[in-house]
């Protein structure tokens, strides 16, 4: 391992080869010493304990949004059960007075076996969405799924407006240009901007961490100079709260036309710091069975957000080594 970049990847391999064993999983949720690094990341198997999550998150004055984990399911009866859980799940958002909105992968709800499945199963959980006023954010996946996750959000706002649903963008992705982020920005669309989370070849997205800043950035800085309603930011990553923080006051944008977002269990310092400066900040609370491939994630997210300290410690490849 001859420099940072190659131990934080073999970091990320790691993590992602050992979770792919079934008695890896069970172990995890059963060992003490570990049970309580999956619970810091996931809110819990089922909806009451998120609930519970989220209750004490808005105690200290931060919003969430909730996701039923899963992705890449194949069965239609599996796909239309999440689909109905969704759905059920946003009455009792509002019943207990939370202050939460959804996020939904589509490949959990159908995106894999049949798009005109997936927005079926899409306008059940928009439909119980509406009746209890409750918004929802559709997640992007791998970079296979975008031009189809796009049609169907597409589909969504057309039929149920931009009110209610929301799109998520990866700046990492070669396929979000300039021209397609200032597309949905013309819809009126509300956007949650992330630099994106998963592995791609270096043809569909932006591999080097400094391409992968300077497209966040700009695609910051387009949301928070557009009139799009309530812009969301979604990173761990403190230089880019400055630099939002800094546009937004120069163009006079009040803090609460905007929002950050982060990850359940990350960095939980930066976020009641950004709250007690007056800014909203929203949550993302996972929970599920299905929980493995999104704590690998958060654990891949982690070490990203542990680089910056990292690089302050360290000034050399040799004590970044011994470090980790």
């Amino acid at each position: 391992m001859r420099n940072r970049e190659s131990v934080l990847s073999h970091l990320k391999r790691s993590y992602t080869a050992a979770l792919a064993f079934p008695r890896v999983r069970k172990l995890l949720v059963t060992l003490p010493l570990t049970r309580g690094l999956v619970w810091r990341f996931v809110a819990g198997e089922n909806f009451a304990t998120a609930v519970d999550s989220v209750k004490r998150l808005n105690m200290q004055g931060l919003s969430a949004t909730l996701n039923f984990v899963g992705t890449h399911v194949n069965d239609a009866a599996e796909a239309r059960s999440a689909a109905s859980h969704v759905a059920a799940s946003l009455p009792a958002i509002r019943r207990n007075r939370l202050d939460a909105n959804a996020s939904i992968r589509l490949t959990k709800i159908g995106l894999d076996i049949d798009e005109n499945l997936c927005i079926e199963n899409l306008h059940l959980i928009l439909r119980s969405a509406q009746r209890a006023g409750v918004f929802v954010w559709i997640d992007m996946e791998e970079s296979r799924y975008f031009e189809s996750t796009l049609r169907c959000f597409e589909d969504a706002q057309t039929h149920f407006g931009p009110a209610l649903v929301g799109i998520v963008l990866q700046s990492y992705l070669k396929r979000l240009t300039m021209a397609a982020l200032d597309r949905l920005i013309a819809l009126q669309s509300r956007i949650r901007i992330v630099k994106g989370g998963y592995w791609e070849p270096s043809d569909v997205a932006y591999r080097k961490r400094e391409q992968i800043d300077e497209r966040f950035r700009e695609h910051v800085g387009r949301l928070l100079m557009s009139d799009v309603k309530q812009p969301a930011i979604a990173t761990h990553d403190a230089a880019f709260f400055d630099f939002a923080t800094t546009l937004a006051a120069a163009r006079a944008t009040r803090p609460e036309q905007f929002e950050f977002q982060l990850l359940y269990g990350i960095r939980p310092d930066l976020a009641h710091a950004l709250a007690r400066c007056g800014y909203r900040v929203r949550v993302y609370v996972p929970y599920g069975r299905d929980w493995s491939s999104y704590f690998a994630g958060c654990a891949r997210r982690s070490i990203e957000a542990l680089r910056p300290v990292l690089e302050r410690r360290c000034c050399s490849t040799k004590k970044l080594h011994r470090l980790i």
